[in-house]
């Protein structure tokens, strides 16, 4: 059996119906609750945590540092209020867009244990901004401006397609009524920085 919780997840404490909560007692199974998430039964409620594994394995934090901040342990008991703190703390960081930990049956000796994979997707932020082709006016820097792309601000991919719009408003204002944007986008993961390049 496997349990995903996400951040938004309801837990199924706070699930009221009385028909629901014996559906879930006797199939075991999940229900899908905010944000389209899962939330699982509470089977996993007290088993003992045999191994905390990370989805990539190369966190933007140091494996000391997110042990020490998670009040998730090796040998301890699985408690969904610590599932919580973990996904709270993860989040506070900065450093993730998305955070899910995932439990299933520990493999091997281990009866009743569970292993923990804690799954995230890294925040990018804007490092840098170049435009390629362009015949004054406007200029090189009013459609950086125009982009309204700051370095160092957290980056989303859909922001890029604003900043196309806000650079062809731009070009319009300036007669070129024709011009065509693309972009490309590179994701450097050691340093959490997207590069965007028109």
């Amino acid at each position: 059996m496997r349990v995903r919780l996400r951040k938004g997840a309801l837990p199924l404490s706070y699930v009221r119906s009385p028909l629901l909560m014996l559906l879930l007692l006797i199939s075991g199974a999940g229900v899908s609750a905010q944000n389209a998430t899962t939330v699982a039964s509470t089977n996993f409620e007290g088993r003992t945590i045999a191994r905390i594994d990370f989805a990539p394995p190369d966190q933007p934090l140091p494996r000391d540092e997110l042990d020490r901040l998670l009040p998730l342990r090796t040998g301890s008991p699985l408690r969904s209020a610590d599932v919580h703190q973990a996904l709270q703390k993860l989040f506070e960081t900065g450093r993730f867009a998305d955070v899910s930990i995932d439990a299933e049956t520990a493999p091997g000796p281990s009866p009743g244990a569970v292993v923990l994979r804690i799954s995230t997707t890294l925040n990018y932020f804007v490092g840098g901004v170049s435009i390629d082709g362009v015949n004054d006016p406007p200029n090189r820097s009013q459609l950086l401006t125009a982009s309204k792309l700051q370095l160092g601000a957290p980056f989303a991919e859909s922001q890029a397609a604003d900043a196309i719009e806000n650079m062809q408003e731009r070009l319009r204002a300036n007669g070129l009524y024709n011009a065509k944007l693309r972009y490309e986008l590179q994701r450097n993961p050691s340093t959490e920085e997207a590069s965007i390049r028109f």
